[in-house]
């Protein structure tokens, strides 16, 4: 939504001065372009500034005179391009991240309906036949030897009739 609001209203912004714009360095033509300035540097500068500490010096104002000097109308006509190509800079940033997100977003939709599918039980009685046949031990008995009754635990006491009890 921010970025839809900076792509309307600065472009109506970069059309007016600003009291703090130094206008005497600018040339007429696009020869001597500085090259430092940046596009958030170009963006921030039309913000209006949120809240001045006390004491500082009051924020710029935005203000267009009746006519224009050379200087002003090639320093606005330069602004107005520099504004608009860091705002469609901005704008294909802001694209190519949402792009991605709603492709994240699709994935993770994607697995999640995976994951909730309802399986048959075809395939539930498959599984639960696989995990007891790997669960459980196998025995090899020799067929002359009788089998061995495993002793009692620690844990258990025999019973008079036989049985183990566990003691609790």
């Amino acid at each position: 939504m921010q970025i839809r609001h900076r792509k309307r209203q600065l472009p109506r912004l970069s059309n007016h001065l600003l009291t703090t714009d130094c206008l005497d360095a600018i040339p007429l033509d696009d020869t001597d372009i500085d090259a430092s300035r940046t596009s958030a540097h170009i963006l921030a500068q039309l913000q209006p500034p949120r809240a001045t500490p006390i004491g500082s010096a009051p924020p710029p104002l935005f203000y267009l005179p009746a006519k224009l000097l050379p200087s002003q109308e090639a320093f606005l006509n330069r602004r107005k391009r520099e504004v608009e190509d860091a705002l469609n800079k901005e704008y294909e940033a802001w694209t190519d991240e949402k792009r991605v997100g709603l492709e994240e977003v699709r994935k993770l939709r994607e697995s999640a309906e995976e994951l909730s599918k309802p399986v048959k039980d075809d395939e539930v009685e498959e599984e639960q036949t696989m995990v007891t046949e790997e669960a459980a031990p196998k025995e090899e008995s020799n067929p002359g030897e009788p089998e061995a009754k495993d002793p009692p635990k620690e844990d258990e006491d025999m019973n008079d009739d036989g049985g183990h009890e566990v003691a609790y």
